[in-house]
């Protein structure tokens, strides 16, 4: 039997735990700044106020859905900031027809295109698949925007991920 949607959930959806595992191993991350206390993922994560304080280390960003442009436009300003992250990863909807996008594809160092749509928690638990497909943004202190953008497919399991295909 399919789980029930919470009323009144809005923007408190989470990053599949999974994911998240798989994406920490990669990148070891040391700040959320979208987080609340009841959804920390990150050992000895500071709780900041996302949009107004200065970001640091290996960022994950999982942003509201109804708001994502402005967590794009806060993370463009910190990865150009001096002495600021030197890498920040974004989990957002692929939705390249945005504004927000066209600003993914100017800044960051790579787009990875996840295959199939992923299942979001509410208090730890999966629930409906999200209503469209979902893109990791990952930008990099040393990555100049006039570099071009790497791009890939990419198939995330708990076991880690398989590049289906990729172009530059």
């Amino acid at each position: 039997m399919k789980p029930i949607k919470p009323v009144n959930v809005g923007d408190e959806w989470c990053t599949p735990a999974w994911l998240f595992k798989v994406l920490n191993e990669e990148f070891q991350f040391t700040l959320d700044p979208t987080c609340t206390e009841s959804n920390n993922l990150i050992p000895r994560n500071t709780i900041i106020h996302g949009l107004v304080d200065p970001w640091h280390g290996v960022v994950f960003v999982n942003p509201p859905n109804s708001d994502p442009g402005t967590w794009v436009s806060k993370a463009i300003h910190e990865i150009q900031r001096e002495n600021g992250p030197h890498e920040i990863v974004m989990l957002l909807p692929a939705s390249t027809d945005t504004k927000w996008f066209a600003q993914i594809v100017r800044h960051a160092y790579q787009i990875r295109f996840l295959s199939g749509r992923l299942k979001f928690e509410y208090q730890g638990d999966p629930y409906f698949p999200a209503r469209s497909g979902s893109v990791l943004a990952i930008f990099r202190a040393d990555h100049k925007d006039s570099d071009k953008v790497q791009v890939e497919w990419v198939s995330y399991n708990p076991e880690g991920y398989t590049v289906l295909s990729r172009s530059s």
